[in-house]
Order: C-alpha cells, then sequence, then structure tokens
C-alpha cells in the first residue's frame, strides 16, 4: 500500500477552462522593431538564435535559446534586434485568472522547449497539433508564481479604462472620437487623459496607431487581402498614408513586410 496521503482535487471549477491561440509562427527575422507595443493578449517568445531583445522598465533583455518569455496583455515594451535571427512566437488568451497578472515580463528555463516546437512542426494531425500547443502552454502558465496574481476584486486596469481600451479595438476602421472615449469610461476629459496614461503608459491616440500597426502587421502575413484593402480596413484614407504610417511604425514599407512564415 502507497504510503502517500489520499486526497481528491476537485475540478469543477476549471472544466470550462480553455486558451485560445491567435498566431503562432516560427520564423525568420530581419528587423524587430516594436516602439512602445502593447498587446491585448498574452505572448511568448523562444529565439533558438541570438540577436533580438526586449526593453521593459530601463531594462533591457537579451533573447536566448535557454530562455523563454511570457508577456501578459497590456504589458508595455519595446523590442529591438541585432542581426538576422529566428522566433517562435505566440499569441494566445486566457481566461481568469490569468487576466488578473501582473504586468511584467517573465521568464522561464526553456528546457525541451526545441523539442517541442520541432515536434509542432512536424505535426500535420490538426487535433493534435491544438493539443501539443495547449501542452506548451499551460506547462509556462503554471509557472507563473502565486504572487504576481491579483487578488480576485482587483483587476489590472480600471474599469472605466478596459471600457475605453475595448472600444478602441472593436473601432480600428471608424475611431471613435475622444468624447466618445470619455463616455465609454464615465471620466471627464482631463481625468481619462491622466488615468489612460499611468495605466496604459501611453495616451489613447499612441494606443489606437499601436492596435492600427499590429491588424495591419496580422492581415499582411495571414490574409491576400491588397494594401489598398488593408488600409482601408485599418481607418486610413488611402495606400499613401496607411505606407507612410507602417513605415514610421516599424521601419519599413508593408510591401517588404509581406514575405512567408512557418504558420502552425
Amino acid at each position: 500500500m502507497s504510503n502517500h496521503p489520499f486526497f481528491i482535487i476537485s475540478t469543477d471549477a476549471r472544466e470550462a477552462f480553455d486558451i485560445t491561440v491567435r498566431e503562432c509562427c516560427f520564423s525568420d527575422v530581419d528587423n524587430w522593431f516594436y516602439p512602445e507595443a502593447v498587446f491585448p493578449c498574452w505572448i511568448f517568445y523562444w529565439n533558438p538564435e541570438p540577436g533580438a531583445r526586449l526593453l521593459n522598465d530601463g531594462n533591457t533583455i537579451d533573447l536566448t535559446e535557454d530562455t523563454c518569455f511570457f508577456i501578459p496583455p497590456y504589458t508595455k515594451f519595446s523590442t529591438g534586434s541585432l542581426r538576422k535571427f529566428r522566433q517562435f512566437y505566440l499569441h494566445f488568451t486566457a481566461p481568469a485568472p490569468f487576466d488578473r497578472v501582473r504586468r511584467k515580463i517573465f521568464h522561464f528555463p526553456a528546457g525541451d522547449i526545441g523539442t517541442q516546437v520541432d515536434e509542432l512542426l512536424n505535426c500535420a494531425d490538426e487535433n493534435r497539433r491544438a493539443l501539443l500547443l495547449r501542452r506548451l502552454i499551460y506547462d509556462y502558465l503554471a509557472r507563473i508564481p502565486e504572487d504576481d496574481f491579483l487578488e480576485p476584486e482587483e483587476q489590472i486596469m480600471s474599469p472605466g479604462i478596459r471600457k475605453a481600451v475595448e472600444s478602441i479595438n472593436e473601432h480600428l476602421q471608424t475611431p471613435l472620437s475622444n468624447s466618445d472615449l470619455c463616455r465609454k469610461a464615465g471620466l471627464s476629459r482631463n481625468l481619462f487623459y491622466e488615468l489612460f496614461r499611468k495605466e496604459m503608459g501611453m495616451t489613447p491616440g499612441r494606443y489606437l496607431l499601436n492596435m492600427r500597426m499590429e491588424h495591419a502587421r496580422k492581415k499582411l502575413i495571414y490574409s491576400d487581402d491588397t494594401i489598398d484593402e488593408i488600409a482601408a480596413g485599418t481607418g486610413y484614407a488611402d495606400r499613401f498614408h496607411f505606407s507612410k504610417a507602417f513605415k514610421k511604425f516599424y521601419g519599413f514599407p508593408p510591401g517588404s513586410y509581406r514575405k512567408p512564415v512557418k504558420k502552425i
């Protein structure tokens, strides 16, 4: 007979728990430049080759093959690159309690991530690939220290700012006015701007630009939409103004961004 104590773990509260993978790629990267990026989802990075770095709260972090990086939603960071490199990345959403994780960059030992990525790349069965992805993500989510979760009654941003942020996310093609955002947030203009800067680390206009550029980036990679169609879908009057904004944000024009990547 086993000497281990006998106990039962209830799973009822987690029966509906699941993550949603929004993007999963393994690609060569020539120029990795995200100035003051903020994403409304979780991000996972693993770089088997050196050359990339993250900048967060004045700290510079080099991405190396022996470390994986987890970034919670709405965490502000910037990126840079010194040379061409390879990168495996995931964008995903996770339900409570992972909507209450402190905004910071987490890093964990990579372990056998290389083997897991190879298994994903070589898996032809869609259902098994989905399971492999979730196994990878759950493994790293489980490593987040308990101290980095806010209490159940706490949130990573105030209700008013969250409403404004969600409204910006939903109206990229026809952005809401500042007055509309203030009404959504239920705040005066001055208090709205003050809280938005404090909680998001940037102005509403800058956040809108981030979301537009991220939407355009995904369209360039995952769709056959023309640049004119992508420009219209992100709220720009024409291709010229969109291309100018894209190049200023990323450092190169949208046409050169459209390249093959390994999508998982």
